[in-house]
């Protein structure tokens, strides 16, 4: 990514592993690399909205407070963690296959699609039944309303949970609903190489990916598992 962001716009930044290892190994690697993150983003005056990190992939949801914080926390962020890699591993050389990427994310619409395709990575990627079973990913506290010192809610999240007289359940409908194919695709090409998505030009509704998938009797079913495991998760 480039040297400089603009301060108060927010990114998704994306980073993926070297193809011949796994990036994070066990949950003390998590760890340690979230907790890495986590301490960085108020060094560095960046706002955290949503992360999701993957055996080879981190996807993050931010908003810079300076033009450099961002490139200076991605650059902490993974030299510190590669030290520790390597000095755990007894490796040496890049964990990351690359410099991160970054998208610029403009919309209150296309900002909370970026948030569900960063909630929903775990789905994709690991074949989950829900993102709440995935504990390295920030779906809980965007979710189900829980407490954050290193989470700030981003102000589009807020006036979509405001619109609801169930704000958290819509939220969580919204996440359960599957994006089309097509657009999570689209979403994928974009956001995995550093390019910035179009603006969407339509209203945002929870069922919204129905209207875009008329494919779906798998994607209802997948749908309909989801919400038998809301249930169960408030029972």
């Amino acid at each position: 990514m480039g040297a400089n962001t603009i301060a108060g716009q927010t990114y998704v930044v994306y980073q993926r592993g070297r193809s011949y290892c796994a990036s994070f190994y066990d949950a003390t690697c998590y760890r340690f690399f979230l907790l890495r993150l986590l301490h960085s983003v108020n060094n560095y005056h960046v706002k955290l909205h949503a992360y999701c990190l993957l055996q080879q992939e981190v996807i993050l949801l931010l908003t810079p407070g300076t033009p450099t914080g961002l490139s200076r926390l991605l650059q902490g962020l993974n030299n510190s963690y590669t030290e520790y890699f390597n000095l755990r591993f007894g490796r040496s050389g890049r964990v990351f296959q690359r410099p991160p990427s970054s998208s610029l994310i403009q919309g209150d619409d296309l900002l909370l699609d970026c948030q569900k395709f960063v909630e929903r990575a775990a789905l994709e990627d690991l074949g989950s039944e829900h993102p709440g079973r995935h504990r390295w990913s920030s779906y809980c506290s965007n979710a189900f309303g829980g407490r954050s010192h290193f989470i700030v809610p981003h102000r589009a999240f807020l006036r979509f949970l405001h619109a609801a007289p169930h704000p958290h359940r819509r939220y969580r409908d919204f996440v359960a609903t599957p994006f089309s194919d097509a657009y999570k695709l689209y979403l994928q090409a974009t956001l995995k190489f550093g390019r910035a998505p179009a603006k969407r030009r339509w209203p945002l509704q929870v069922p919204m990916a129905v209207k875009r998938r008329s494919h779906c009797r798998s994607s209802a079913a997948h749908g309909q598992q989801f919400r038998v495991a809301e249930e169960q998760a408030e029972t």
